[in-house]
């Protein structure tokens, strides 16, 4: 599903792009192939996250020392990064299986945040708000990839929930009948 979404971001920005600033349409084709390559990349599933967050980096990055592709970026004609971001957030955090690979692609999500925010200020944003702004994709992919995890926690949880005992022991069977409720519950409170 990532692949999808971000092939179509790709090729909404190359669209964007190409009617935004018709004297850099060699510039927004190249960045719309690179982006659709660096998804093909980034997101094969058997590669580790954190080649995921090297290509977005690298693609930011790229992005960024561009000025017309630079300047697009920064009026936000550019969603393959800002979904890249998360969605690389979310893969690094669900996928990562050591500390360092999850480190190192901290590190890259930091590098291209930082990117982000210094194409805004480099277009007269304040610096600060210009940070939290584009830190904000690594954010949203970060609760979801939280989001998912409890909810595939809450599957296993009841997956093995054991039956409830034939005999009333007290209130042992009552504490436990309502867990299982509670952790059936689309909300508990």
């Amino acid at each position: 599903m990532a692949v999808l979404v971000l092939a179509v971001a790709a090729v909404g920005g190359g669209v964007v792009g190409s009617l935004a600033a018709p004297s850099a349409v060699p510039a927004v084709l190249t960045l719309l192939l690179l982006q659709l390559a660096g998804t093909a990349v980034g997101w094969w599933r058997t590669l580790p996250p954190v080649v995921t967050t090297g290509v977005v980096a690298a693609l930011t990055l790229l992005t960024g020392l561009v000025p017309e592709l630079g300047e697009l970026l920064r009026i936000g004609a550019v969603p393959w990064v800002t979904l890249a971001l998360a969605l690389g957030t979310q893969r690094l955090i669900q996928r990562s299986r050591t500390p360092a690979g999850l480190v190192t692609g901290i590190g890259l999500l930091a590098v291209a945040v930082a990117v982000v925010a210094a194409v805004t200020v480099r277009g007269g944003a304040p610096v600060v708000p210009s940070t939290l702004a584009a830190a904000v994709p690594v954010l949203g992919g970060a609760l979801s990839a939280t989001a998912l995890d409890l909810a595939r926690a809450r599957r296993d949880r009841l997956a093995r929930s054991a039956p409830l005992p034939a005999t009333d022991d007290g209130g042992d069977r009552a504490r436990r009948a309502l867990l299982l409720v509670l952790l059936r519950a689309e909300v508990a409170l």
